[in-house]
């Protein structure tokens, strides 16, 4: 099949390399020169402009920075039969876009694009989902049709807000941990242990923060503009999302280029004196549970305002870096009621204040439990 492909950032490049090993006629194009440059050097047919890259494809994907630049690069094609937006993107933009397409956001990085191994969050049409899906088997191992048009967009970044979510709050559980003497380790392997397991405190902790190898192969930068299309969601709708709307905030102190798990590194360093205070390590794994439900709370909200089903939208999270116990037993709960996450988030807060360490996103948590 003959293909285009525009943008070979870090994604697209190894999303080409895919595309290519599994048989199809690939042109490629990026705005850049010395990415067009580095292609060419690499064997690939490189075009002189995005409608050269489009003319006679029977697809063209679209790998692309932002919504600004899918606009731009858009408005510059001529009528192709397919597009597939793989960029993390305004659902708005691409349902006014006008063109028969699917938005088909991906998670997994860099490493899940050369394994072909990402999952593909897929909004529009099921016709036209069933015409990308050759397509997209050759990069990602998980389909999943999110709804109507702008769904996979919308998807794709409320279940990063749900990540940050958790992500920060195990970081702030785990760096104040050893003022009531405990270890790093111990915190994350209570939490694995109980309600506040979430994919970050399994996978990412594990492997990239406690290792200090910080190497998840997802740019800080990412995150924040993930973070700040679920925000701009939910302001589309009206909807209030405190706590993700904090977490977008916590973002912007990581460093663009940064590992977006470093966000440990910036919460660990909030910290003052050595002063400890007792705390059982089943306040830290409540607490942590409580701030995941919150986020689940509001994400599933924005998502149904969306267009997404609740069912649909926690199947995908469920299977992505949003999950979490909270997302996983998110209509029957997880067996507490507001006193307790409260309880459990101020004695954390407790053991945070000996230690003049900052707490914002459990603090806010536990304001919002008492509003319950």
């Amino acid at each position: 099949m003959r293909l285009a492909l525009i943008g070979t950032g870090r994604m697209g490049t190894p999303i080409a390399a895919r595309l290519r090993d599994a048989g199809h006629q690939l042109v490629v194009y990026d705005l850049e020169p010395e990415a067009r440059q580095r292609m060419a050097a690499a064997g690939y047919e490189v075009a002189a402009d995005a409608a050269a890259a489009a003319a006679g494809a029977a697809a063209v994907l679209l790998s692309l920075p932002d919504a600004a630049v899918v606009k731009a690069v858009v408005r510059e094609l001529p009528q192709v039969e397919l597009l597939i937006d793989l960029t993390s993107s305004l659902p708005s933009v691409t349902r006014a876009l006008g063109r028969r397409m699917v938005d088909a956001p991906v998670s997994g990085g860099v490493a899940g694009a050369e394994a072909g191994t990402l999952t593909a969050m897929v909004g529009g049409e099921v016709s036209d989902l069933e015409a990308a899906r050759p397509i997209l088997e050759a990069f990602a191992s998980h389909i999943f049709h999110a709804g109507p048009s702008g769904s996979g967009h919308a998807a794709k970044a409320l279940n990063n807000a749900l990540s940050a979510v958790a992500l920060s709050a195990t970081s702030e559980a785990v760096a104040i941990g050893r003022y009531a003497g405990h270890r790093p380790e111990g915190v994350v392997k209570r939490l694995n242990a109980g309600i506040g397991r979430t994919q970050n405190s399994e996978v990412k902790f594990p492997r990239d923060i406690l290792t200090g190898a910080y190497s998840s192969g997802f740019g800080a930068g990412l995150m924040l503009k993930d973070v700040g299309i679920a925000t701009a969601l939910a302001a589309e709708r009206q909807i209030p999302i405190p706590l993700v709307a904090l977490v977008g905030q916590l973002w912007t102190l990581v460093p663009g280029e940064e590992d977006f798990t470093r966000v440990y590194e910036v919460v660990a360093g909030w910290g003052g004196s050595t002063g400890s205070v007792r705390c059982d390590l089943d306040h830290f794994d409540l607490a942590v549970a409580a701030t995941c439900w919150l986020a689940a709370r509001e994400t599933v909200g924005v998502a149904e305002a969306e267009g997404l089903q609740r069912d649909r939208f926690l199947e995908i999270v469920n299977a992505g870096s949003g999950r979490s116990e909270a997302t996983l037993h998110f209509e029957s709960g997880l067996g507490f009621g507001p006193r307790q996450a409260v309880r459990a988030l101020d004695a954390v807060r407790a053991v945070a204040a000996a230690g003049r360490h900052a707490v914002p996103v459990l603090a806010l948590a536990a304001e919002l439990w008492r509003r319950c």
